[in-house]
């Protein structure tokens, strides 16, 4: 009986631990979309001032933020992929 119910308690703490970290990563999902979301109307600013004639000034660096938010949601699905 004692072993059943310490093995109960160390089931409902792993659950528990791996609870906290799947909402972590969903968490860091959500936060990494909405980065994307963010960087992508900068996407569509510069893409607008090019197809102006103008000079696309932050092109680099948002694209780089592009680069970083698709890897950061990436990395969130490849977690949530290998807990199923």
């Amino acid at each position: 009986m004692a072993q059943a119910s310490l093995a109960a308690a160390h089931d409902v703490n792993r659950v528990a631990a791996n609870l906290l970290d799947l909402r972590g990563t969903i968490r860091e999902l959500v936060a990494a979309r909405t980065d994307l979301a963010r960087v992508g109307n900068n996407v569509n600013q510069i893409a607008r001032t090019v197809n102006a004639g103008g000079d696309p000034i932050g092109a680099e660096a948002t694209l780089l933020a592009v680069r970083h938010a698709a890897d950061r949601l990436e990395a969130a699905a490849q977690a949530l992929t290998e807990r199923a």
